[in-house]
């Protein structure tokens, strides 16, 4: 299957299969480095556990700008009261 997909260099006669050595040894090497499934698993799930902070983050960058809004309009309101209180005064 690996000579047919050519990640090994192979050669065929009538009746024989011939691998060349030094790709296979390639090959071999290659397949040696790669990670492994539960390395990857492993990944995934850090991964997915850096999606949920990203959107616990958002949530709470949202929470903050409500209340931001929030004391913006409270203190926008206290102004306002402010002023009229000041004109009432000396008026």
């Amino acid at each position: 299957m690996w000579a047919e997909t050519e990640a090994i260099t192979a050669s065929f006669t009538e009746t024989t299969l011939i691998i060349d050595e030094e790709s296979l040894q390639k090959f071999l090497c290659w397949h040696e480095t790669l990670p492994t499934k539960e390395y990857i698993q492993t990944l995934e799930q850090l991964f997915m556990n850096q999606a949920e902070i990203c959107k616990l983050s958002l949530e709470v960058i949202e929470l903050q700008k409500q209340d931001l809004q929030h004391q913006q309009k409270k203190q926008s309101h206290c102004s306002k009261n402010g002023k009229r209180w000041q004109l009432n005064k000396t008026g």
